[in-house]
């Protein structure tokens, strides 16, 4: 079973792709902390509809990322993916090579963990 920390929710999924992406994340980055939240509806910044944001707080607390809840689970886990590699690279905000790379990054490990943890073929779409 994963965790994503002490005192925090437990998956009761064995294969939940949010899980493993959140683990792969941390393997990379463990330093970086961030609070993810499932929403019904997500805006960008002009209030526009938006799959995914996150969100860095002024005060200097760790970013937010919402994943909107309307979207199918592989899409959702794709973009939990792509906001998260906002949280590794906070400086590179338009999807730059920093970005790019972070996210590359998180999709490998992702990989990696689901071959570890179910075998040759047992990639997880996303």
């Amino acid at each position: 079973m994963l965790t994503a920390g002490a005192g925090r929710l437990v998956s009761s999924f064995a294969n939940d792709p949010f899980a493993l992406v959140a683990l792969a994340f941390k393997n990379l980055y463990p330093e970086r902390e961030y609070a993810a939240y499932f929403v019904p509806e997500v805006e960008d910044r002009s209030g526009g509809a938006a799959c995914g944001v996150t969100t860095f707080p002024e005060d200097g607390s760790p970013p937010v990322v919402e994943v909107s809840g309307e979207i199918p689970i592989a899409a959702g886990v794709e973009i939990f993916a792509h906001e998260l590699a906002h949280v590794a690279t906070p400086e590179d905000r338009e999807h730059g090579e920093a970005w790019k790379a972070a996210f590359d990054r998180i999709f490998e490990e992702y990989n990696r963990i689901a071959q570890d943890l179910f075998g040759e073929g047992g990639e997880e779409p996303y």
